[in-house]
């Protein structure tokens, strides 16, 4: 099967479209998500930042989050997967915790001044680790030792 010169140069420049526009659609903005308050059932207590560290551990566990370094007020959590790794560190005390990026291996982070691009898998993973903490906080995980 033989193309001419003009529709060989045109196939050419479409497929070189489609493969760029699939690699723009693989980036977004970073949002991490807001400091989360922590409210629990049994609002009688006081939560203390032993629980609310507890919780942020067996949440994050829920996804495969690891704790790999440990500061008062500050647990740091590593994905990893079979080709990317995602950090981050979560700031907590006794009244509620953040989600703050940290680092990435193979998601296309690019950063620029305060800005950070990256694959969009990075903003819902970060969602569900939160939403997936402030579950366990609620549901009681926060009330143990």
């Amino acid at each position: 099967m033989s193309f001419k010169p003009t529709l060989r140069i045109l196939l050419l420049t479409v497929a070189l479209s489609l493969v760029a526009a699939s690699a723009i659609a693989r980036s977004a903005e970073l949002i991490e998500p807001q400091r989360t308050e922590i409210v629990t059932l049994e609002n009688t207590k006081a939560t203390t930042p032993t629980q609310v560290r507890r919780a942020i551990i067996l949440g994050g566990a829920r996804h495969g989050w690891k704790p790999i370094a440990d500061k008062p007020g500050i647990l740091t959590l590593n994905l990893s997967t079979r080709e990317h790794e995602v950090t981050v560190d979560v700031l907590y005390d006794a009244q509620g915790l953040q989600v703050k990026f940290r680092s990435s291996a193979n998601l296309n982070e690019q950063k620029s001044g305060d800005r950070i691009t990256i694959h969009p898998k990075v903003n819902q993973w970060l969602s569900a680790l939160n939403e997936d903490i402030r579950s366990a906080a609620v549901s009681g995980g926060s009330q143990s030792n």
